[in-house]
């Protein structure tokens, strides 16, 4: 706050904003119970007209809290989830079950027919790649190349040791 003041031309210092900000009142911490309950008070009023607006229903902790801030509304992240837990409680909820979600079951007639192959970028920029190749029906990893370039992955799995593989009836791939 202070740098901001300088860049707009106000010669203050620091004690001087501390002085200030107390005798207008604006402090950062909330101390006490009257200004717990009137802080939690202007919060559900915050709440309840956003939740009125339809914008914030079903939103998690963080994304309310970034809701607000965008919003220059600087609130504490726990007491405003607290005010929308109340609130809105069968969308807490709701959310709640949505995150324990389980896979659906993958069926696959028997081995050798789906091949699933995939490569990991993540580490491209350092020059590393990682291909593999797994049968989905065993789970067991046919072929992994960890290299320099894809091409010499396509080449490698080419030659697969001098052993020939078998050829899947399906092979799955992210394009």
């Amino acid at each position: 706050m202070l740098t901001v003041l300088h860049k707009e031309g106000f010669d203050i210092g620091k004690y001087t904003l501390v002085r200030l900000r107390f005798e207008l009142g604006l402090r950062r911490r909330v101390r006490g119970v009257q200004q717990s309950q009137e802080a939690d008070r202007l919060v559900r009023e915050l709440v309840a007209q956003e939740l009125e607006k339809g914008v914030i229903d079903g939103y998690g902790q963080r994304y309310l809290y970034t809701h607000f801030w965008q919003r220059g509304i600087i609130v504490a992240r726990d007491r405003l989830f607290e005010a929308y837990r109340t609130m809105n409680y069968e969308a807490v909820e709701r959310r709640k079950r949505d995150l324990q979600r389980h896979r659906g079951e993958y069926f696959v007639p028997g081995p050798n027919f789906v091949w699933s192959i995939d490569g990991y970028c993540k580490l491209r920029p350092y020059g590393v790649e990682i291909y593999a190749c797994i049968d989905a029906y065993s789970r067991y990893i046919v072929w992994v190349y960890i290299g320099i370039s894809a091409s010499t992955a396509r080449s490698q799995n080419n030659n697969a040791g001098g052993c020939p593989l078998p050829t899947p009836n399906v092979v799955r791939a992210r394009p």
